[in-house]
């Protein structure tokens, strides 16, 4: 992999550095997070913003964009709000599928962001076996078959007896 040089990399990243004034210049006013019509306006202004510079949106840059910090839009859950929240953990989700954010990445974001968690599933049997009662049933397989009486109980099985 070839190394960029400053100048190509800081013409790659300007796209960044004038989202992020845009962002900073919206932001200077703090919107009242209470009042459902100021988040509103600024969430839509927010995801127009992000879509005209062809940046991800996210949620520091919404909190940015709203003049507030992270923790305080978290302690603040009104309906309006957390529509604008929804909105961009399903951006997160849909550039995932296309491939446009990498897998890793994503989970990370949607595990700390939007509390998604890996979830298992058990398959139980109607008895399983102890590892104890494992290692006797085989050693008594082991020890009919060199008995020579494997033989006779698979045939005694199998005729219905």
């Amino acid at each position: 992999m070839a190394k960029q040089s400053p100048e190509s990399n800081a013409s790659e990243q300007s796209g960044y550095f004038t989202h992020q004034r845009q962002l900073m210049k919206l932001g200077e006013n703090r919107v009242d997070l209470n009042n459902s019509d100021e988040v509103k306006t600024r969430a839509t202004a927010f995801m127009i913003l992000c879509e005209r510079n062809g940046v991800k949106p996210t949620l520091p840059g919404l909190a940015l964009s709203m003049g507030v910090s992270l923790p305080e839009m978290a302690q603040c859950p009104t309906r309006t709000l957390m529509r604008a929240v929804q909105s961009i953990e399903d951006v997160t989700v849909q550039m995932m599928e296309d491939g446009r954010i990498p897998m890793a990445p994503g989970i990370f974001l949607l595990k700390n962001w939007f509390g998604y968690r890996d979830v298992s599933e058990v398959v139980r049997s109607q008895r399983a076996l102890t590892p104890t009662e494992e290692i006797e049933a085989k050693y008594a397989r082991i020890d009919s078959v060199e008995q020579g009486n494997g033989k006779g109980r698979k045939r005694r099985l199998g005729s219905g007896s």
